[in-house]
C-alpha cells in the first residue's frame, strides 16, 4: 500500500489530502514508505561507541591544536576543491552483494546503512602495507551486531572525531563477514601519518584483542581480503603486513592478536618494505622517511635502495641489549654520501659475506639520520657467533672511530632511537648498552667512541 500525506496552506487553513493509492501485485500488498536505513541516515545508537582505543589519525582541521597531520587532505591539483567529486555508494546504491574472484563476503556500505562520506581522497597508486587493527570494544558473532557497531564506528569517526568518513578501509566481524569501510582505493585515516595512511590498507576486526583472537572465521576473512586485494589489482604484489603497533606507539591490535599476525605469511615489524629491483638490476629508489613520534628521522630501506632480504628470522622476543658498532670505514655528512654508504655495507655482507641482509638493524650518519637495516624485530648478523645476534638490537654509526668521536647528531639520532625503542616496546626497558667489543674480540666501535658510550646511560 502507498499512502501519499499533502499538505498545503491556504490563508491559513490547512487543507490536508489523503490519497490511497493501493497497489496490488502477485497477490500481495506493497507499502510505499521509505526503508528504515533511508529514514535514519546513520541507523545505530551513538551512545554505544565501542571503539575505546583511538585509531590515532588526523582529524580533519579545526579540531583545537591537534598536532597530528591531516590526512583526509586532496591531492595536489584538485585546484583547491575540499570536496572532492565522489561516486560514493550512498549515491549508486546496489544492494546486490559484490563478488571478486577469491575474495570473502563484503558487505556493502548501503547493505550495512552507511551515511555518505564528507568527501574522499583517492589513493594515487596501490598500496604497499596492510595494516591490522582492532576495534578495542564489543565483539560480534552476527550480521546484524557487526553491522550495528561498524555503524557505531563511522559515527565515533565523524561526529566525535570529525573525520570525512569511518577510519578504515575494511572491517571484518567474527560473523566471517567483511564491511566495506572506505573500501579500496581511498585514502584511509587509521595508520598515524599521512604518509602512511596513502600508502595503507586498513583492515580493523571488530573487538578487543588483548587477551583473546578472533575466530577462525575473521582470520580466514582477512586472509582471504588481503589475497584477492592483490589478485584484484588493488594491493601492491609486494606487499607487506603490519600491526598497528609496529607503526604507532599503541595497543592495538591487542598482544594476543599481535602475536598470531607476527606468524603471517608478508608479515614484517620493520617500518617499511625493500624497493622493488628490475629485471636491469636497478634498484627504484622511493624518498621514504619514517616518522614516528619521539623517534628520530628513519629512513625506510626503500628511502635509502634497500636490496630485498633473501630471508629473514623474527626475534622470539624483545631485544634485552643495544650494541653499537662502527662501520670502520669513511663518515658520512650527507643523506647522498650516507645512503651510498649503507648501499656499500648491504652489498659487502650480501655478496662478500654471503648474509641474508645487511647485518645491522639500523645504521646512523653525522647527516643526524637512522637508516633502517633490518629494523626492530628481525635477528641480525652483527655480534659474532654468540647469542647476541638474536637478543640485541645492533647500530652502526657509518666511519672510523678509533681517534675520533661522532658529532652531536649522530650521537642525539643514537640516543634517540633507543628511546624510542623502548616507547614503541621493540627493546627491553631494562636494556643494557655494550659496545661491540664488550662482546666480541675486535676493536669495534673504535676506542675513542667506545670510550664515549660506557659514559651513557644503561652501559
Amino acid at each position: 500500500m502507498q499512502i501519499y500525506l499533502c499538505y498545503m496552506n491556504m490563508d491559513g487553513l490547512r487543507i490536508i489530502f489523503l490519497l490511497l493509492c493501493l497497489q496490488m501485485t502477485q497477490g500481495c500488498f506493497r507499502s510505499g514508505f521509505t526503508s528504515d536505513r533511508e529514514l535514519t541516515e546513520s541507523g545505530s545508537d551513538t551512545s554505544n561507541n565501542v571503539e575505546d582505543e583511538p585509531v590515532t589519525d588526523a582529524p580533519e582541521v579545526g579540531t583545537g591544536g591537534n598536532n597530528e597531520p591531516v590526512t583526509d587532505a586532496p591531492e595536489v591539483g584538485t585546484g583547491g576543491n575540499n570536496e572532492p567529486e565522489t561516486d560514493d555508494d550512498e549515491n549508486n546504491v546496489n544492494d546486490e552483494t559484490p563478488t571478486w574472484p577469491g575474495c570473502p563476503s563484503i558487505i556493502t556500505r548501503s547493505q550495512w546503512g552507511a551515511r555518505a562520506a564528507k568527501s574522499t581522497t583517492p589513493m594515487t597508486s596501490a598500496p604497499m602495507y596492510v595494516v591490522i587493527h582492532h576495534g578495542a570494544g564489543t565483539r560480534c558473532f552476527t550480521p546484524e551486531k557487526c553491522q550495528e557497531i561498524v555503524r557505531d564506528y563511522q559515527n565515533l569517526h565523524m561526529d566525535t572525531r570529525k573525520w570525512s568518513d569511518i577510519g578504515y578501509n575494511f572491517i571484518v566481524g567474527e560473523d566471517g563477514n567483511v564491511y566495506e569501510g572506505r573500501g579500496w582505493g581511498i585514502r584511509g585515516a587509521h595508520a598515524g601519518t599521512s604518509e602512511l595512511n596513502k600508502k595503507s590498507l586498513g583492515i580493523c576486526v571488530i573487538g578487543d584483542f588483548s587477551n583473546n583472537v578472533p575466530n577462525e572465521a575473521a582470520q580466514n576473512a582477512v586472509k582471504q581480503l588481503i589475497t584477492c586485494s592483490k589478485s584484484n589489482d588493488k594491493l601492491l604484489s609486494t606487499y607487506t603486513i603490519r600491526a598497528h603497533r609496529d607503526l604507532k606507539n599503541t595497543e592495538c591490535p591487542g598482544q594476543k592478536f599481535y602475536d598470531v599476525i607476527k606468524t603471517w605469511s608478508r608479515y614484517s615489524e620493520s617500518a617499511s618494505v625493500d624497493a622493488k629491483t628490475s629485471e636491469d638490476g636497478t634498484v627504484s629508489v622511493e624518498n621514504a622517511e619514517i616518522q614516528l613520534p619521539g623517534c628520530p628521522t628513519i629512513i625506510s630501506r626503500a628511502g635509502w635502495g634497500a636490496r630485498a632480504p633473501k630471508s629473514r628470522r623474527q626475534m622470539s622476543s624483545l631485544p634485552s641489549y643495544a650494541l653499537i658498532h662502527h662501520g670502520a670505514g669513511a663518515r658520512c655528512f650527507t643523506k647522498s654520501a650516507c645512503t651510498s654508504t649503507v648501499q656499500a655495507y648491504q652489498k659487502l655482507h650480501m655478496d662478500n659475506n654471503n648474509w641474508h641482509d645487511i647485518g645491522y638493524n639500523f645504521i646512523v650518519g653525522e647527516d643526524g639520520n637512522v637508516y633502517e637495516g633490518r629494523g626492530w624485530g628481525i635477528s641480525g648478523s652483527h655480534a659474532g657467533k654468540n647469542p647476541y645476534n638474536s637478543i640485541s638490537l645492533g647500530i652502526c654509526v657509518i666511519g672510523d672511530f678509533s681517534n675520533d668521536v661522532p658529532n652531536e647528531a649522530a650521537q642525539t639520532a643514537i640516543k634517540q632511537l633507543l628511546s624510542c625503542s623502548v616507547a614503541k616496546k621493540k627493546l627491553l626497558p631494562s636494556y643494557t648498552l655494550r659496545g661491540h667489543r664488550d662482546v666480541k674480540s675486535t676493536a669495534c666501535p673504535g676506542t675513542s667512541f667506545y670510550n664515549v658510550i660506557r659514559t651513557w646511560n644503561r652501559y
